[in-house]
């Protein structure tokens, strides 16, 4: 057994009386007192043949207040009695497990220094629970965007004239509107980052348990299901991935065991990494440095970023948007693109990208004739560029001609284009930026013209151009500039 110095173990729960008959008393201590002030739930488990067979019992209670349920009467046998403690945080601040064989044995089960593990998604923590309403995803396309909640509940609203919305139908919708429940994301990307094709686009999402799905537009096979019809209504497509993105007018995913290239769609650029066919419509294994961690497709164009933090582009390049220097296509991964450092974040818009740098710094690259790049409207540059005063970003999204950058501390900076708000409002910062109104981000997405971050509540605000409804206010009239952040109501 635990050698524990009894008198100085904080008691939390003792079992009943009837549980007396066949087990001796169950103990939950703390290690120590920091502990004991930083818990707020303590959830427990019992589990027949010792600490990893299956669960007989659980109890949930507040550090302050009383078990739910105690623990049944146990017949005589090896049990595993476990138990950890969730902070304000949603942290494990303490956790452990004793295996004893009832009823000789005297149970103690010690909550030993926990490894901060955080429980739920940044956003969705309330005072040690996890809230199921928290979103945790965001993708804004072309003219439509989607967002899926903790609970496993996916939404969509905007333009919807090729079924990109998933709802079944082709009707637009200017709030959001439930298309899947019980479908928890770890993954999720509207296409259709520029003006090809109109309003057409295409929404992929990877499920926890690696599904692929997509649907919308499918003239080019982007939704990957070996046809050229659209799809009104998610799509499972044959490849389990841990990261999807969803382009122009195809797709590229990053394949679970092993992190290995997919892609599948339009092809008349070499944006999947290959030189032909001009279309394909089932996923295809793409030739590129492995293992991969993140792909992002922009209009013509993709870029991956390999675990190493090397970053390589394919596709189109007319406007230096590859990132090598000059303007001449590829149709392979091969080349590096010369970043000032390794890449924790990478983001293809339509004729530009980003990279996050491990150090914090912002480089970017490709057209800027709305100062997407973070510098004065003026010619392409076909290298990459440093964002001037910025070396503490985290996250950066490159929209159509605009580009956002969240900031360590919660803040976004968005540049670029500002006819329809793309900016977020605020303060005017330099000649090309808008600090977005909002403090507290823990994620954020840039589509055509319009942004949308979550907050660490959970809750998301869009801004930007509100025509057919992309920004889910129910509007969907044009509506010229101006917009600052705007909270998306979401159904019951």
């Amino acid at each position: 057994m635990l050698g524990f110095d009894v008198p100085r173990l904080f008691l939390l729960l003792l079992a009943s009386a009837c549980a007396a008959e066949t087990s001796p008393p169950w103990v939950i201590a703390f290690e120590d007192d920091e502990m004991r002030a930083r818990s707020r739930i303590v959830e427990a488990q019992i589990r027949e043949g010792g600490c990893s067979g299956d669960v007989v019992h659980d109890v949930r209670f507040s550090v302050n207040g009383s078990p739910e349920a105690m623990p049944p009467r146990l017949d005589p046998g090896r049990f595993g009695f476990s138990a950890r403690a969730v902070g304000e945080d949603c942290e494990v601040v303490g956790e452990g497990c004793v295996e004893v064989d009832l009823p000789v044995d005297r149970i103690v089960v010690s909550l030993e220094r926990g490894a901060s593990i955080r429980l739920c998604p940044v956003g969705t923590c309330q005072a040690g629970e996890c809230n199921e309403r928290a979103l945790v995803r965001v993708a804004a396309g072309r003219a439509h965007t989607c967002a899926s909640d903790y609970g496993g509940r996916l939404y969509c609203w905007g333009m919807n004239v090729t079924g990109q919305l998933g709802d079944g139908s082709t009707l637009t919708r200017p709030t959001p509107t439930r298309i899947a429940q019980d479908l928890s994301l770890r993954s999720l990307s509207a296409g259709g980052t520029g003006s090809t094709e109109g309003w057409n686009s295409h929404t992929c999402a990877v499920a926890d348990d690696s599904r692929v799905l997509c649907w919308g537009y499918n003239a080019d096979g982007q939704v990957g299901d070996g046809t050229r019809e659209d799809r009104t209504l998610p799509t499972e497509i044959a490849l389990a991935a841990q990261q999807i993105s969803a382009g122009g007018q195809h797709t590229c995913a990053v394949q679970t065991n092993g992190g290995a290239l997919h892609c599948w769609g339009d092809n008349t650029e070499g944006q999947l990494g290959v030189a032909d066919p001009p279309q394909v419509l089932l996923p295809m294994l793409v030739s590129s440095p492995a293992p991969l961690v993140e792909v992002s497709s922009g209009e013509l164009f993709t870029c991956i970023r390999h675990v190493s933090g090397r970053v390589h582009c394919s596709g189109a390049n007319d406007n230096g948007q590859l990132g090598y220097g000059d303007f001449e296509a590829r149709s392979r991964f091969a080349e590096r693109v010369p970043l000032a450092d390794l890449a924790v974040d990478i983001s293809a818009g339509r004729r530009h990208a980003c990279a996050v740098l491990q150090d914090g710094r912002v480089q970017c690259w490709g057209a800027n004739d709305f100062g997407q790049l973070g510098v004065e409207a003026g010619p392409d540059v076909p290298q990459p560029s440093e964002l001037p005063d910025l070396n503490d970003a985290v996250e950066v999204s490159a929209g159509a001609e605009f580009t956002c950058v969240r900031r360590a501390n919660g803040t976004s900076l968005c540049f670029g284009r500002n006819g329809f708000g793309e900016r977020g409002g605020g303060e005017a910062i330099g000649a090309v930026g808008n600090a977005v109104d909002l403090l507290d981000a823990v994620q954020l997405d840039a589509g055509s013209n319009q942004g949308c971050a979550i907050r660490v509540d959970g809750e998301l605000w869009c801004w930007g151009q509100a025509q057919h409804g992309r920004l889910g206010n129910d509007v969907v009239e044009l509506v010229l500039g101006g917009f600052a952040p705007l909270r998306v109501a979401f159904p019951e």
